[in-house]
């Protein structure tokens, strides 16, 4: 939930704490700055690499108390994601002579798309919340730019991430958001992008005890997009091990566990960079050599729908409410762990876990090519304009950020159906067609001339099809349903 150019204002204005002792940020001047970086980056985007592995020195992060000033680490290394998906892809053909599912992936980037367009309506609300309390409650002042500082931050930052980490996983309620990111039966670095719509709204909670110890809002801002930057990576079955890193850091095989859906895999491994937070807590599980880890979740979502993906939990959890006679065991199944039910441990028992059947089969509907590619192009397409939304919303009239934020939900509602091969998707895409193509002209979504043209030809042509879509079926209908003496009174007349 962290966009740090949404927020107007600077921090420690109304009091003055002093400094830890050992922390000044003596460093400014030994590196290049941040700025340097994102310059080279727009020519040469491979330099982004760093962020994507923790590899930033204190002193190129800007010497400012603004959090405006902070960049979007994100932003600048989508290019890297691009690059790291292609390469994996090429290796995955390699090895296996398969490369990534249609489906499977457009949902997973489409769930990214989702956790990023709840930012829309929510604004920054976890940095105004922060910076109220670091302005009013904090103990002392920790400076980033140190490596006394940094190295702190870096702690608290992903010690905070491993409790909310297993609180998602502990706490039914919170498993209801969570359980979006598991629910993917692939294991690709397109699966680090099938983030919780939902949870983005409260996740960044857990964060704010740094505020109360002192460290700063850009502290929070910069070392909460790392920590999630670093996850990316460990998305992979390609890399095997990672040596002596093992010991300490998150990797592709300990995060592997932690998606696994076999029996030893429940529940493990939830750190973000550092397994030590595991260790010491008691849930850390070595990948076992002898076991192939299976992806998914205990209970299968079955669909490519992405509004289904990131809601259908909840759905479950209340017909659950339902199953309980008395009001303690209702709460107790939405504080208590997915598998909890009366008479068990608080995570449910153990021995309830099924254990894995073989052959695997995962969830995949078969659709004709045309719907595939038809997919592929208005899923390019809402990525655009997303990126494009995502630019300018702060300019825009709540209805236009309410009206692009619920386009881009229903189309990603929409496309995942039609992989699902729905049979109302046609009447759907129909409806959704018009609606861009009135939406786009009543407002100004300042797209340039050439942009609202192609997007007038694309949707009117799709509007078309899907018209020519349905009508056909309907023609078809009646034929089929046409009473047989009228079918041969017509024989008669020719």
């Amino acid at each position: 939930m962290i966009d740090c150019h949404m927020f107007p204002r600077r921090f420690g204005e109304k009091m003055k704490m002093p400094n830890l002792t050992g922390m000044n940020g003596s460093m400014a001047n030994e590196s290049m700055s941040i700025h340097q970086h994102v310059a080279n980056a727009s020519v040469f985007p491979f330099f982004d690499w760093r962020f994507m592995f923790y590899l930033i020195h204190p002193s190129e992060i800007p010497e400012t108390e603004d959090v405006k000033q902070i960049p979007s680490y994100t932003n600048q290394v989508i290019p890297v994601f691009i690059l790291m998906l292609l390469i994996e892809l090429a290796a995955k053909y390699y090895h296996t002579g398969s490369g990534f599912r249609i489906n499977d992936t457009v949902t997973s980037i489409g769930a990214g798309l989702a956790s990023q367009t709840i930012k829309f309506i929510t604004r920054s609300l976890d940095v105004i919340v922060y910076i109220w309390i670091y302005d009013n409650c904090r103990l002392w002042t920790i400076p980033l730019r140190s490596w006394t500082g940094w190295i702190l931050a870096l702690l608290a930052a992903d010690l905070a991430y491993y409790w909310l980490h297993r609180m998602n996983h502990e706490v039914s309620i919170l498993w209801a958001s969570h359980q979006t990111h598991h629910s993917s039966e692939e294991y690709n670095l397109s699966t680090a992008l099938r983030q919780s719509m939902i949870g983005g709204i409260y996740n960044w909670i857990v964060y704010l005890p740094m505020a109360f110890f002192g460290f700063t809002p850009v502290a929070y801002v910069v070392h909460a997009q790392l920590n999630l930057l670093y996850q990316f990576w460990i998305h992979t079955a390609m890399i095997k091990s990672c040596g002596i890193f093992e010991s300490f850091l998150n990797t592709p095989s300990h995060h592997r566990v932690h998606h696994g859906r076999n029996p030893y895999c429940i529940d493990k491994n939830y750190a973000g960079v550092l397994i030590i937070w595991d260790k010491m807590f008691g849930t850390f599980e070595p990948e076992h050599p002898d076991e192939e880890v299976v992806y998914g979740i205990l209970s299968p979502v079955s669909s490519f729908n992405g509004v289904w993906v990131q809601t259908c939990y909840y759905f479950d959890a209340v017909s659950r409410l339902a199953t309980f006679p008395n009001l303690r065991d209702k709460i107790n199944s939405l504080i208590m762990g997915p598998g909890w039910s009366p008479g068990t441990q608080r995570l449910g028992n153990p021995e309830h876990i099924p254990a894995i059947q073989h052959p695997v089969k995962v969830y995949d509907v078969q659709i004709a090519p045309w719907k595939s590619a038809y997919v592929i192009v208005h899923f390019v397409l809402l990525i655009l304009f997303f990126h494009h939304t995502a630019e300018r919303f702060e300019g825009w009239s709540h209805t236009q950020v309410w009206l692009a934020s619920l386009g881009l939900m229903a189309s990603l509602g929409n496309l995942g159906s039609l992989l699902d091969d729905k049979a109302w998707v046609p009447y759907g895409e129909f409806v959704r067609c018009l609606d861009v193509l009135f939406f786009s002209r009543v407002f100004d979504f300042e797209l340039s001339n050439l942009t609202a043209s192609l997007i007038t030809w694309i949707f009117a042509f799709s509007a078309g099809v899907w018209w020519f879509v349905v009508f056909g079926r309907m023609v078809l209908q009646q034929t089929k349903h046409r009473p047989k003496s009228q079918a041969n009174k017509a024989r008669k007349t020719r």
